[in-house]
């Protein structure tokens, strides 16, 4: 059991350094990393939606336009993606889609900043940075409850396991790990661009400058 904590151990030290980075990055830093965290998202998305169309979603490479814009507009509410304008990039290829997504982003991202600014001058960094606080403990608890329950199986396995057990555990708990920073960054991205700020709504001091 020993052995098995080492793991979890490192694990931690990974997300406590992390979130410290949340802490103490400069607004324009946190900044970056949103931007980032946007872009990474809408990768995803386009991956996810590229490649599966059938019938008429041949003529578009194979793109599923709808799936691609019902998903952008998901996580990006203000995002402007007109569907004749999404189809005809989709004709001429994969780049010219990708090239389009990247400027509206672009576009929606400093829009949702100016909204969310108009509040006061700090307000984008100050809620960016708490909700990837939260997201990142939230996502954290979820982990731990999944590895406790990963120790127990390997415990058990360890009676009759042919292979090492510590190898196993370390490669299951790597898979699962990998997927906690996304988890975080999906999380945090969705959830700030669906915040709406009331009307003179209050905001801490700024952060680190």
């Amino acid at each position: 059991m020993f052995k098995l904590d080492e793991v979890t151990n490192g694990q931690r030290a990974a997300v406590y350094s992390q979130r410290q980075a949340y802490l103490t990055n400069t607004d324009d830093a946190l900044m970056t990393v949103f931007k980032t965290h946007c872009h990474k998202t809408m990768g995803e998305i386009y991956a996810a939606a590229a490649g599966t169309g059938t019938g008429s979603d041949a003529a578009n490479g194979g793109l599923n336009v709808e799936k691609l814009r019902t998903k952008a507009l998901q996580f990006f509410p203000n995002i402007a993606l007109d569907p004749a304008e999404l189809t005809a990039a989709a004709a001429a290829g994969g780049p010219k889609v990708q090239s389009l997504l990247e400027g509206r982003l672009d576009a929606a991202i400093a829009d949702k900043r100016a909204q969310v600014d108009a509040v006061s001058p700090w307000a984008f960094s100050s809620f960016f940075r708490y909700l990837s606080l939260v997201q990142t403990d939230e996502s954290w608890c979820k982990h731990l409850s999944r590895l406790d329950l990963l120790k127990e199986e390997m415990v058990l396995q360890s009676f009759t396991a042919e292979r090492d057990v510590m190898e196993t555990y370390k490669e299951k708990a790597a898979a699962l790990f990998a997927t906690l920073a996304d988890d975080v960054r999906r999380n945090t991205v969705y959830s700030l661009f669906i915040y709406k700020p009331a009307p003179g709504a209050a905001v801490g001091g700024p952060g680190p400058r």
